[in-house]
Formats: C-alpha cells, sequence, structure tokens
C-alpha cells in the first residue's frame, strides 16, 4: 500500500492533496461507516492556518474525490469558518459535478473560491 502522500506548503497555498489521508479512499462505504473523517479535515486545516507564516491560502485538492455527501460538506463548510477566523481563505480544487452540484443545491457555492473545474 502507497503511503498518502503529506500535505505540502507552498510560497502561495498550503494543498492538501487528493491523495491526503483526509481525502484519500472517498468512495461511499457499503454499509455504514464506523467513523468520519471530519476530525482529521478539521485538523489539517487548523494546523495549516493557526501555523505562523503560513500562505492565506488552503486548498482543498478534490481531483479524485468522486463522492461527497451532507457530511462531508457539513466538514468543508466548517473548514472554510475556521479558515474565515484566522484571516484565510480555502479553496476547492478540481471538484467534481457532483460535488459542484452538492454546492449549488445547498447553497455553499458561494463560500468557496473554485479553481480547476
Amino acid at each position: 500500500m502507497a503511503t498518502p502522500e503529506a500535505a505540502k506548503y507552498t510560497p502561495d497555498a498550503y494543498v492538501l492533496p487528493d491523495s491526503h489521508p483526509v481525502l484519500a479512499d472517498a468512495q461511499p462505504p457499503p454499509q455504514p461507516h464506523p467513523f468520519t473523517r471530519a476530525p482529521m479535515l478539521m485538523q489539517a486545516v487548523r494546523d495549516a492556518v493557526t501555523g505562523a507564516g503560513w500562505p492565506d491560502e488552503v486548498i482543498l485538492d478534490l481531483t479524485d474525490l468522486t463522492f461527497c455527501d451532507s457530511s462531508g460538506l457539513n466538514a468543508i463548510v466548517q473548514a472554510h469558518h475556521l479558515t474565515q477566523e484566522h484571516g484565510r481563505r480555502l479553496r476547492l480544487h478540481a471538484p467534481n459535478r457532483q460535488m459542484l452540484r452538492l454546492l449549488s443545491q445547498t447553497g455553499t457555492g458561494d463560500l468557496f473560491p473554485i479553481a480547476g473545474t
């Protein structure tokens, strides 16, 4: 099993790649999942926004994300609020059609700058 790629710091942004443990294997499970990745996402974003000298933007790379439900969206919205509280921005990179539809239907699309669609 390959080790997931770590989050990257660049001079312009802190990037959580799609292979990061928060986002990897985000397929819906065949039965109820016993845990959620929301706490992992929040910790990764918290680390990105509370460190001195980190960039102003956190990018969630959703290139290979194939499914997101309301729980996942809630975690992303909470991450947005956390970045805002620390004077930073959260950008979504390459969300798929299902994710864009979820953002549109819930009225949360305007919260996020989106790149790479």
